[in-house]
């Protein structure tokens, strides 16, 4: 019986649905890190547009000239796009 439960389990996380992009939590984190949050859209489109260019394989670190991000935030905002909007690009 236990074995038929462990199976059930694990047939389920397999066809469990991917976690969803989190507008509002990569917003709230680019808050507590301190990026200045004029328009929320810009943010989210281009957090959506970072994640596109991760699968596409590049790296973040060439993402932070491309988007204009100042050094010192870029690790912060293309961190909190990976944690909420595409964590499947962490490694």
């Amino acid at each position: 019986m236990i074995r038929v439960l462990a199976l059930i389990s694990a047939a389920f996380l397999l066809v469990a649905p991917q976690a969803h992009a989190d507008d509002q939590g990569y917003i709230a984190e680019l808050q507590a890190d301190g990026v200045g949050m004029i328009n929320q859209n810009f943010w989210i489109i281009n957090g959506h547009r970072m994640c596109d260019m991760l699968h596409e394989g590049i790296k973040p670190e060439t993402m932070y000239n491309q988007f204009g991000l100042q050094n010192f935030q870029g690790p912060q905002i293309v961190g909190a796009a990976q944690h909420n909007l595409c964590p499947d690009t962490l490694h």
